[in-house]
């Protein structure tokens, strides 16, 4: 029974994390000209979730594509950027670990180390959140 809730957990975390549905972010603005500001764990991913957003904002407004005219990403954590990086890297690790450790265990006290490594590495990442900013300026085509 409790792995079944790790690993609902596990898959959830996942999901969270994969889980940017229509474009939200996407501010519409005068001449064509559209604004998607986003936050993420890494600048590659609010890179990806501004793209998909100006993507949908434009098949929704029945054009064919999208042209990007300007794109800053910013770090706004508040510890050092490389130090953040590293943690994720930490906390994702720890995630994957543990589940490892949880599964493949034949003992109680296997499965407990699983539990506590997970869910140290899940309570790591959402504590460290998403310190990127991605802020993008499309057209619609």
């Amino acid at each position: 029974m409790n792995k079944i809730y790790l690993t609902l957990g596990f898959l959830l975390v996942v999901a969270n994390l994969s889980s940017c549905a229509g474009y939200k972010d996407v501010r519409p603005g005068l001449n064509n000209l559209h604004k998607v500001s986003v936050k993420a764990e890494s600048k590659q991913q609010g890179a990806q979730n501004a793209l998909k957003q100006a993507k949908r904002y434009c098949k929704k407004k029945e054009k064919k594509g999208y042209a990007v005219v300007s794109e800053k990403q910013e770090y706004t954590g508040e510890m050092d950027e490389t130090s953040y990086n590293t943690a994720k890297k930490v906390s994702k690790a720890a995630e994957i670990v543990g589940v490892g450790i949880f599964t493949t265990s034949d003992s109680s006290s296997g499965e407990n180390t699983g539990k506590v490594v997970g869910m140290s590495g899940v309570a790591t990442d959402t504590i460290l959140g998403e310190n990127y900013l991605v802020t993008m300026e499309f057209k619609c085509q």
